[in-house]
């Protein structure tokens, strides 16, 4: 059976539902590490894996974070990152 969400970072591509999301490669690192952890992901946790870039902050994460869901909700008709308030991010319960 095939996985609802996949991450493939060698191809720089996430594939939701059997098809490509078109996502930023910032976007495809955030879900990426979002993925990763079952638990959720703070967003300083996302900040530190991101360090690369300086232009990234809090704010900039959670713009990225929108973008996403957007793009999943064009696909699949639901987002798939949850805010966890006093936490961070995680995948959609439902996945």
């Amino acid at each position: 059976m095939e996985e609802i969400l996949t991450v493939d970072m060698k191809r720089g591509a996430a594939i939701y539902l059997g098809y490509e999301l078109k996502l930023t490669p910032t976007e495809l690192q955030i879900l990426a590490a979002i993925l990763e952890r079952e638990d959720g992901v703070s967003s300083q946790e996302l900040l530190d894996s991101l360090l690369g870039d300086r232009r990234i902050t809090c704010g900039n994460i959670a713009v990225h974070v929108c973008n996403i869901n957007k793009k999943a909700r064009m696909i699949g008709g639901r987002s798939i990152v949850s805010d966890v308030p006093g936490h961070g991010y995680c995948i959609a319960e439902y996945l």
